[in-house]
C-alpha cells in the first residue's frame, strides 16, 4: 500500500511538473485586435402597440483586446469595441404593412472576462464569463412612416440622427460569456513570442434598460447581441 502511495505522489508531482512546463509555453500577454459579425435582438414589454413586433438584423463590431495569463488554463481578457447593435420594428397591420423603422445604434465596449483555456500547446479553446461596461455613442433611425386622409394612405421614407434625451439610459451594464479558438504560431527563431489566430463567439446581455420611460410609466427595452469575432495578436 505504502508503494502504491507513493505512485499516486510521483504521479501528481509529473503532472505538476507537466502543467509547470507547458504553463512556459503558453503565451503569458496578448495584444490583438478583431472584427465582427452581430446579431442584436430587443426584449420590450407590452407597453408598445399591440401591432408591433421586432426583427433582429445583423451589424458589425470592431476591436482590440488584451489577455495576460495568470496560469496555464486561466487568463483575464479585457477589450475596448464599437459594436453595432440594430434591429428592426414593424407594423403588422394589413393597411399598413410597408410601415417599419431600422434602430442603428453604436456602442463603446468594455468588456472584462476571465479566459478558461484548455487544449494542446497550439491549438486552444476557450470558455469565457465576464461583465462590460458600454456608452450609447449615437443612432439613426431610417425606415416608412405614414399619414392618412380620408380617402388615401400615403407613405414616406424617411432617416435621421436621434436626439437623445433625459428617457435615454446612455451608460449601462450587463454580461457576457461565450466560447473560442485560438492557434499560436511560435516565432521561428525558437525565441519566445509569436502570432496568434482566434475566433470567439460572444453573447452580450444588458443588465440595465436603455429606456428610462416617464416618471408614471415604466417601459424597459433589454438588448442581447451574438457576437461572432476574428481577430489577430502577437504574444509575449
Amino acid at each position: 500500500m505504502k508503494v502504491s502511495y507513493l505512485k499516486n505522489i510521483a504521479a501528481i508531482l509529473l503532472c505538476w511538473m507537466t502543467m509547470g512546463a507547458n504553463a512556459q509555453e503558453q503565451p503569458k500577454l496578448v495584444l490583438g485586435g478583431q472584427l465582427g459579425w452581430d446579431y442584436t435582438t430587443i426584449d420590450r414589454t407590452s407597453m408598445g402597440r399591440l401591432d408591433e413586433t421586432y426583427v433582429p438584423i445583423s451589424g458589425y463590431s470592431v476591436g482590440f483586446q488584451v489577455r495576460y495569463s495568470l496560469l496555464d488554463w486561466l487568463a483575464i481578457r479585457a477589450g475596448f469595441e464599437l459594436m453595432n447593435r440594430s434591429y428592426t420594428m414593424e407594423r403588422n397591420l394589413p393597411s399598413i404593412d410597408p410601415v417599419r423603422t431600422k434602430y442603428h445604434n453604436d456602442y463603446f465596449m468594455l468588456p472584462v472576462m476571465a479566459d478558461f483555456s484548455f487544449g494542446g500547446k497550439r491549438l486552444r479553446g476557450h470558455a469565457y464569463g465576464g461583465v462590460y461596461g458600454a456608452f450609447w455613442k449615437s443612432a439613426r433611425t431610417m425606415g416608412t412612416t405614414f399619414w392618412m386622409t380620408d380617402y388615401h394612405i400615403y407613405y414616406e421614407e424617411f432617416e435621421e440622427k436621434r436626439q437623445f434625451n433625459s428617457e435615454d439610459r446612455r451608460l449601462i451594464g450587463g454580461g457576457v460569456t461565450g466560447l473560442g479558438l485560438s492557434y499560436i504560431f511560435p516565432n521561428k527563431d525558437g525565441s519566445r513570442g509569436g502570432n496568434i489566430l482566434f475566433l470567439d463567439a460572444l453573447y452580450y446581455y444588458d443588465f440595465n434598460s436603455h429606456h428610462k420611460g416617464h416618471s408614471n410609466l415604466s417601459d424597459p427595452r433589454y438588448l442581447s447581441t451574438l457576437s461572432v469575432t476574428f481577430g489577430y495578436g502577437i504574444y509575449f
